[in-house]
């Protein structure tokens, strides 16, 4: 059984394409109390080139029930601010 407030974190996404293939973290602050800080980056352009029409709200949730393996980079991310995936060694790294 979920608890209710299992569903009440967002995350933000830019790009269609999941799973992700970056991730950022920065810390929301108490004026965005249903956002995790996290930013997604999945088959976007360059980060620098994102546009506010590139990025989407998803359910922090979902996305890690859908992709456990999104976890790792979460956990990179809060760390060191950024993580990356790598598909060749399929592992997270610190960005």
């Amino acid at each position: 059984m979920m608890g209710k407030n299992e569903h009440r974190k967002t995350a933000t996404v830019a790009g269609t394409k999941l799973p992700p293939l970056a991730v950022w973290y920065e810390n929301p602050g108490p004026e965005f109390p249903h956002h995790s800080g996290y930013l997604f980056l999945a088959d976007a352009p360059d980060p620098d080139e994102v546009t506010e029409d590139d990025l989407e709200g998803f359910c922090l949730h979902c996305l890690i029930d859908r992709w456990p393996e999104v976890g790792r980079g979460l956990d990179l991310a809060r760390e060191h601010g950024a993580a990356d995936y790598d598909a060749d060694s399929q592992t997270w790294q610190p960005a």
